[in-house]
């Protein structure tokens, strides 16, 4: 009978050490600034360019993508290091619009803000998780965009935490 009492607590261990909650770029708030690394960028175009088979990004962007002007000036902006910093909607629309994986977008790291994706299940996270749940909400929602070009759809997953609290200390951590 105790064996298999430890083999309960085991299992339990087991599965609470693999259920680790990744917060990735793409759920963060569309407004929310990125800071873009411009050599890894330009990798990854030039990457898009060789496939496509396109002798620069000016017809790459306006004759096989069949983006507007625009957006050819966003991705030279990015690529030469003229624009360091990239609101997380418009990486969104630039991973859909060269075809590119959110996750391996993220695996390249080609973000240098922070180190992604977050693992929210580490140790430390756990007393801020209770203290937010205790003190204010964590709220999780699905969010659908329609990118209009391509009429594709795509679902995100967004979570917000907010909490209302004059802890200092507690501030100076979470900053």
């Amino acid at each position: 009978m105790q064996d298999n009492c430890a083999s309960v607590t085991e299992q339990k261990r087991d599965l609470l050490a693999g259920s680790s909650d990744l917060y990735h770029w793409w759920e963060e708030p569309g407004s929310t600034h990125r800071r873009v690394s411009a050599p890894i960028f330009e990798f990854l175009l030039r990457e898009r360019l060789g496939k496509a088979g396109a002798s620069n990004l000016r017809e790459f962007v306006l004759n096989r993508l069949r983006l507007e002007r625009k957006d050819y000036l966003r991705y030279w902006r990015i690529a030469s290091g003229r624009q360091r910093f990239v609101e997380t909607a418009n990486l969104i629309r630039i991973c859909d619009q060269l075809g590119l994986d959110y996750s391996r977008f993220e695996k390249s790291a080609v973000l240098t803000d922070r180190m992604w994706p977050i693992d929210l299940g580490r140790p430390e996270l756990t007393m801020l998780k209770s203290h937010i749940l205790n003190e204010g909400t964590l709220n999780s929602r699905y969010v659908k965009s329609l990118y209009v070009p391509t009429g594709k759809i795509s679902v995100s997953r967004t979570t917000q935490a907010q909490f209302y609290n004059n802890d200092r200390l507690l501030h100076r951590h979470i900053r």
